[in-house]
């Protein structure tokens, strides 16, 4: 099929007859390098949240604000795309807004927009639930998020990653990723990664 895979290759020698040959082995990797990757994804993702935990302890109240944008770029750079932003609710329910984002230095910084609830029940019903809104290709996005389609055409958006931030079983915002570069799926790890930074971020701002 013209793919190439990771193998050991082992090469023995053999008497057959009184001649001598070498036998060659060929040994399928691809599983191990999984694992492998897998592994040192996970234990890079522990160091993160370690190191961002670490620094909102040792952050005085006037720090608070660099470090939360800090620890948005770095979890948009270890998941490899250009936007991560944090959205909070507004007091009376009605809107949520970006209150903090970072966007790669080399595109466009999008405006901070306020999003209505009542335009966007899409998303907002599954952040509600308390559930992740996994986006791999927006023009996969079904009719009765057309909305949020058009928003995300509009940043030139094309894949995006949003976990909710639940304080006291009640909604407080989100933490999202946006992939413009080209489009992209992300595993359980991610969404941990990102449940786990919303919790701390928003814990921090409560006590801002």
């Amino acid at each position: 099929q013209g793919k190439s895979i990771p193998v050991i290759k082992t090469i023995a020698p053999v008497n057959l007859n009184g001649r001598w040959h070498l036998v060659e082995t060929f040994m399928d990797i691809s599983e191990r390098e999984h694992t492998e990757r897998l592994l040192q994804h996970r234990l890079g993702m522990e160091s993160l949240i370690s190191s961002i935990s670490s620094r909102f302890l040792n952050a005085t109240h006037a720090e608070v604000d660099a470090e939360i944008v800090s620890a948005l770029e770095k979890i948009a750079l270890f998941v490899g795309v250009e936007h991560c932003h944090l959205g909070v609710m507004s007091d009376d329910k009605s809107t949520i807004n970006i209150a903090y984002k970072w966007t790669h230095a080399t595109l466009v910084d999008p405006p901070n927009p306020s999003l209505r609830i009542a335009d966007h029940l899409w998303s907002f019903a599954q952040l509600n639930r308390f559930e992740s809104i996994h986006i791999p290709r927006i023009d996969d996005l079904p009719p009765e998020a057309e909305a949020e389609k058009r928003l995300l055409k509009g940043l030139n958006a094309k894949s995006m990653l949003i976990t909710p931030i639940a304080i006291k079983q009640s909604l407080f915002g989100f933490l999202g990723l946006v992939a413009e570069g080209q489009e992209r799926s992300w595993d359980n790890d991610d969404i941990r990664l990102l449940n786990l930074a919303g919790e701390i971020i928003a814990n921090v701002l409560r006590r801002k």
